[in-house]
């Protein structure tokens, strides 16, 4: 790595970056977590006249360059140079009239890389201090070029997911909505593996989030790319019919693991039509309050939340709640264990259990105002 120590003024940075010149946001680089109060610490510090840690830039052709280190100091630089926003209240603000654009600051610029480096794994070393990179962060500095990463990035992207609206603001900041697409794509790839390929992967009792890492080391085909993206759309469709009735991101169905089950569920039995899903939906939420780890709860819904909390990633967990799932929602001509224990846990009748088809489910209207009425009672 060729690289030169330069002072530069925010002046200068800023010029730049008018220009077109700084680039923030290279496909390598996390979105920007800092919080309001940390960007009003950086400008104090300026005001005391503390030296900044330096920043590492790029240089690219043209005289343009990339931000590796140093991403979310350029931003509140600009926040501050361009609005009030990081003003005292009450201020003249003479440090941005008069010192501000003068302040020196310390420049790593990286002229070349060596024929075995990546940008992307300097940027992952260096950031391994300060606001920590979490896994999707590290992912996408590593997998920039990746067909996973474009296909997930593709469907974060799509009106069907966020019509869901499932991740809060501050938790997309630090990609968790792309951790969120990343476990639910992976198991879809999973689902659609060679037996083979599955084996190995159920010698190795994978944690989901490893099973993440192993598709982005081998990055998918073309033909993985169709069939996901139709996977991917359908459940969409699934989960819009869901939000008719009642939003799932008002429901325990929003949690990840939750999530994440009921997704693989859908991937299962894909051939169902809208009125089976509509069914299933509200058998879940009639079940939803007794979903919960108290053992003096209903068997099979205290086996399912505890399998939702205690080692929730691992493959044994994941099987339980699929297991759990299935039972709950059926797909025989006989009851289940699951159902025989949730209709005898909250008494209810012989009609609360009725043939649909070739399947035996529950009726959501007689048992939802049971399990109610009981669980409020604990």
């Amino acid at each position: 790595m060729d690289f030169q120590f330069e002072t530069w003024t925010v002046e200068k940075l800023l010029k730049l970056y008018k220009e077109g010149k700084i680039n923030l946001k290279p496909s390598y680089q996390r979105n920007s977590v800092w919080s309001f109060d940390t960007q009003q610490g950086l400008i104090d510090s300026l005001k005391s006249h503390s030296a900044l840690p330096a920043f590492f830039l790029l240089k690219k052709e043209g005289g343009k360059f990339e931000v590796v280190d140093g991403q979310q100091r350029t931003s509140t630089l600009i926040l501050y140079n361009d609005t009030k926003e990081l003003d005292e209240a009450g201020s003249t603000e003479e440090f941005k009239k008069n010192g501000f654009l003068k302040y020196p600051l310390n420049i790593t610029v990286i002229n070349s890389l060596g024929p075995h480096e990546k940008i992307e794994e300097f940027y992952t070393t260096i950031n391994s201090s300060g606001t920590a990179l979490n896994r999707p962060e590290k992912f996408k500095a590593r997998f920039f070029e990746t067909k996973f990463l474009d296909l997930v990035q593709k469907f974060i992207e799509s009106p069907s997911f966020i019509a869901l609206d499932l991740v809060p603001p501050s938790s997309k900041k630090r990609m968790l909505d792309r951790d969120l697409v990343e476990e639910v794509v992976a198991l879809s790839i999973y689902k659609s593996s060679s037996k083979q390929e599955q084996s190995d992967t159920k010698g190795k009792n994978y944690d989901k989030k490893d099973f993440v890492e192993t598709v982005y080391k081998r990055d998918l085909s073309d033909e993985e790319v169709k069939a996901v993206t139709t996977q991917f759309e359908s459940a969409m469709k699934v989960f819009a019919w869901f939000n008719k009735i009642k939003a799932v991101k008002s429901t325990r169905y929003r949690q990840r693991n939750d999530f994440y089950t009921l997704y693989g569920f859908i991937m299962d039995n894909i051939q169902l039509d809208k009125k089976a899903y509509e069914r299933i939906y509200r058998i879940l939420l009639a079940v939803e309050p007794g979903i919960k780890p108290d053992k003096t709860g209903c068997p099979p819904l205290y086996e399912y939340a505890l399998n939702c909390v205690s080692q929730s990633n691992a493959k044994a967990a994941r099987d339980n709640r699929s297991r759990i799932l299935d039972e709950l929602l059926n797909g025989t001509a006989k009851p289940t264990d699951v159902q025989n224990k949730i209709i005898k846990y909250y008494s209810a009748p012989k009609s609360a259990i009725e043939k649909v088809g070739n399947t035996m489910m529950l009726v959501p209207e007689i048992l939802s105002p049971l399990v109610e009425s009981k669980e409020r009672l604990k």
